[in-house]
Order: structure tokens, then sequence, then C-alpha cells
């Protein structure tokens, strides 16, 4: 054990202590990670993140865990799909998405401190087909071979109405079936009142649901 790794134990174990509810499955994704020298989980205010004040309220926390998983098991993603996750923060939940055959993945990030940190992962694990852009979800328009949408409540109803109306453009010069991911749907009305989706299925979290989410069929 490295003279750096050592220390870091002693105050992981010391968290733990402190924390009992603290999942076993996350504390070995934090030890797996920080000797391969990955970090997604430690969760960021928004006064750490280099963003306006006057930007909405947010919160970095991953996603990046088997509950994710489970959820894309059930989506019967084929290499035909594509993905973006808008707010993709560190790139836990991006990593996990490598592991499914999508053609293409995109990661979209305001915080240029969460970006740089998710660059740091992607390139450490030679995740060549995971694109990451900076910049403000609402102005991210490259969405016409997109059929998978992922949120993880990452900004409030300010942002989330213009990505869904950039969403609403892309179907129309491009229609097809989209699958909308939604976790910790705190605007689920929104959603449903954008009249593009219909809520199909959910699946549990670990502190909160997967809303699923299909384009309504025109007539």
């Amino acid at each position: 054990m490295s003279a750096n790794t050592k220390p870091f134990l002693v105050r992981l174990v010391r968290y733990v202590i402190k924390n009992p509810r603290y999942s076993l499955e996350r504390l070995s994704i934090i030890v797996g990670q920080k000797l391969r020298g990955l970090e997604t989980y430690k969760n960021v205010r928004q006064a750490d993140l280099n963003i306006p004040q006057s930007a909405e309220p947010v919160l970095y926390e991953s996603s990046g865990n088997s509950f994710l998983v489970k959820t894309l098991k059930n989506l019967n993603i084929t290499s035909n799909d594509s993905i973006i996750d808008f707010g993709c923060g560190k790139g836990g939940a991006l990593i996990k998405m490598a592991n499914f055959p999508f053609k293409k993945i995109v990661g979209v990030e305001y915080s240029e401190f969460l970006y740089k940190i998710a660059q740091k992962n992607i390139k450490k694990l030679k995740l060549h087909h995971i694109q990451l852009f900076q910049g403000d979800a609402a102005a991210f328009k490259d969405l016409d071979d997109i059929n998978y949408v992922y949120l993880f409540n990452p900004f409030g109803l300010a942002t989330l109405h213009p990505v869904l109306e950039n969403i609403k453009k892309s179907l129309k010069n491009n229609p097809r079936d989209l699958t909308l991911i939604y976790k910790n749907a705190v605007h689920h009305q929104a959603v449903i009142n954008s009249g593009l989706f219909k809520k199909i299925n959910q699946f549990k979290g670990e502190n909160a649901d997967f809303f699923i989410y299909k384009t309504i069929p025109k007539s």
C-alpha cells in the first residue's frame, strides 16, 4: 500500500463510521476509483462549481451506479442507439453508459470545474467514443442523431424548457422514437406539459427513482 493510499483509507473508514448509511457499493466504487486515479463520487456544492451566482441552484452528485446499470439493462439498447447526458458532471453516468453498445455517447456540462474532471476520467479509461462538451445545455442543439436523453435533475425550468424545445425541433427535423431517462424527476409535470413525452415506466434508484418517457407518436 502506498503512502498516499493509506491516509485516504483511514479518512474513508472514519467517514463510514460517522455515516453508517453510506452504501457498501458506493464505498467499493470510491476505493476502486481512488486506486485507478479516477474520481466521480465526491459531491460538489454550487459555490465550488465556478458558475455564475445567478445560475440555477445545483449540487453535483454522481448517478453512475448499479441502479443506473439496471435501468439501462431494461431498455434493450442496441448499436444503433446514441445517448446524451445533459449535466454530465464528472462523467460517472457516462462511464456506466460505455458498458452498453451505444454507438455514440455525449456529455454536456456547464461547469468548467466538473468538465475538466470528466475529461480526465474519460481519458484515463480511454473511452474514445464519448464526446464531451462544456457549455449551456440550453444552447446545445446537435441532437438529430440522438435517441436517448439522460437527466439527473441537472437544472431547473429556466434551462429545461429550452432543452425540451430543442428536442422538439430535432424531432421535427428527424422524426424518430426518443427515450428520456429522468432521475429525480423534479420537473415531471413540465416534461408532460411539453406534449412530447408520456411516462411509460419507473425504476428504483439509490435515492431517487428513474422515470422513463417515450415520445408520443404523431397521429
